[in-house]
């Protein structure tokens, strides 16, 4: 068998490419070093289309064979990692074979299968390491403006081109669409990552715009493209454009608080993603950023999920993944202990009433909650005080014993608190969480920003994490349609 030897100098970070072909579920990777034996050696693929599903195969036994049983629905490349070096590897429902011999400054690859395409693929990952690699461009987000930055990535994406084009008799057609797929789709998800990482990296508040110029070959049609839902580059592009256009939606500022960011973020996929693109990117919103959401809503969440989801897997997969990933608590010891793992109005906080005594959200099972979040020093917050009196007084008396508007001020202190209820002649319930910003009711439901409005079911349950301002004429309907339930 001919040998070829590839001189590079390879990264150790995590790469992997996927094709939506379907290979069969099982297969056997056998590795064999000559003439050294490494102190470990790690095989990395990916189980499924959600980046966290990667499956490790690690084994710190010095010795020069391994032979490694994969499990995989999809073409993808997979990383064979060892000291100083590693190896991509085209898995394509094929059993392998692979040779290395490693020297001081390269390795000697040889495959008895599918020669040709693993050493295409090693000598392009070799050339364009950072095809994939989501930090690599920061550096040059920061320090160049945005034409500076595409016309790099122009240049990238023409010199990727250029070497698959030269080499593409060289491979089956096969892995010359995904390839030529990934470049695509990298170029415009690094594109619309200038703007979201410039804004990360920035104490301003401001989003940049892109300049609708760049924009205007953009692949809208392929947005809800099921089958290409298995290469990386593809959901990251969905990803940076979602998080995109929720900053237009913004007038291209930051949001502050994550609550409405997420719900901003599930509504444009609803639509502009469809079907089985829409079930994924869901469930991708869910598991980065349930760690920045109270538990209720999270629960709320995942049950909305499974409803929409047009494939149940998507949804087995983020509610397993969340189970097994819980949130690192940032409460007080006082909420630690008492917490519970419900998605009712049974929070594990109370709060001080007018009587001087303890209150919690469940003494008003069987109506409507109505909750605003509130401080004496929040202007918004006391604007909004003469159309909360409005909407109580639109609803007719049967209507008015079946829910509850219910103030939940986060002032300091008790005296600030009772003053600002009689200064502002503030009707309905009237609950406290001193400590401002510190306060439990922050804390536990994770607010970022006042005012801030939830809505709780007769059955106790939250419904609406982000309800709407007392305001917005679509809410009174929305609470005569819960009133009726």
């Amino acid at each position: 068998m001919k040998i070829l030897i590839i001189t590079k100098r390879l990264s150790i970070l995590l790469l992997l490419i996927s094709s939506y072909s379907l290979v069969k579920s099982q297969n056997s990777i056998k590795v064999s070093f000559i003439n050294y034996i490494p102190d470990s050696v790690e095989f990395i693929y990916y189980q499924n289309s959600y980046r966290q599903s990667v499956s490790k195969s690690k084994v710190m036994t010095r010795k020069s064979d391994y032979d490694f049983k994969i499990n995989c629905d999809h073409n993808q490349i997979a990383q064979l990692t060892y000291p100083s070096d590693t190896v991509y590897i085209y898995l394509n429902g094929k059993d392998q074979n692979i040779g290395i011999t490693k020297n001081y400054l390269s390795s000697t690859l040889s495959f008895e299968i599918d020669q040709k395409n693993q050493l295409f693929v090693n000598d392009f990952y070799a050339k364009f390491p950072s095809l994939t690699f989501e930090n690599y461009n920061q550096p040059y987000i920061l320090n160049s403006t945005i034409d500076q930055f595409e016309m790099r990535l122009f240049d990238l994406k023409k010199k990727q081109n250029e070497l698959l084009e030269n080499r593409k008799k060289e491979i089956d057609s096969q892995l010359y669409n995904y390839i030529k797929n990934t470049i695509e789709y990298s170029y415009w998800s690094n594109l619309l990552s200038y703007p979201i990482e410039k804004a990360n990296a920035s104490k301003e508040l401001n989003v940049s715009k892109i300049p609708d110029l760049m924009l205007e070959v953009f692949p809208k049609d392929q947005l809800s493209n099921k089958t290409l839902l298995y290469y990386p580059e593809y959901t990251r592009l969905l990803k940076y454009y979602i998080t995109y256009k929720s900053s237009e939606s913004n007038n291209f500022k930051k949001f502050t608080d994550y609550s409405v960011s997420v719900n901003r973020k599930l509504n444009l996929s609803r639509q502009l993603l469809k079907d089985e693109v829409y079930a994924y990117h869901y469930g991708q919103i869910l598991i980065d950023f349930y760690n920045y959401l109270p538990k209720p809503e999270t629960k709320q969440l995942l049950n909305n999920f499974k409803e929409i989801s047009s494939s149940e897997m998507y949804f087995n997969y983020v509610n397993n993944y969340i189970k097994a990933n819980p949130v690192k608590e940032d409460h007080t010891n006082k909420i630690q202990e008492k917490e519970k793992t419900n998605t009712s109005s049974e929070s594990p906080i109370s709060f001080n009433g007018l009587d001087g005594k303890k209150h919690s959200l469940e003494e008003f099972k069987g109506k409507v909650i109505y909750i605003d979040f509130w401080a004496s020093w929040c202007g918004p917050c006391r604007m909004m005080f003469p159309y909360s009196k409005k909407l109580f007084e639109s609803l007719e008396e049967k209507e008015k014993k079946k829910i509850v508007f219910l103030f939940i001020s986060i002032d300091a202190d008790e005296e600030t608190w009772k003053k600002a209820i009689e200064q502002n002649h503030l009707e309905g319930s009237q609950f406290h969480s001193p400590g401002n910003w510190q306060s439990e009711a922050v804390k536990y439901f994770k607010i970022n920003s006042i005012p801030r409005y939830m809505i709780v079911n007769k059955k106790g349950d939250f419904v609406d994490f982000n309800a709407k301002r007392p305001s917005e004429t679509e809410l009174l309907d929305r609470l005569r349609e819960l009133i009726k339930e």
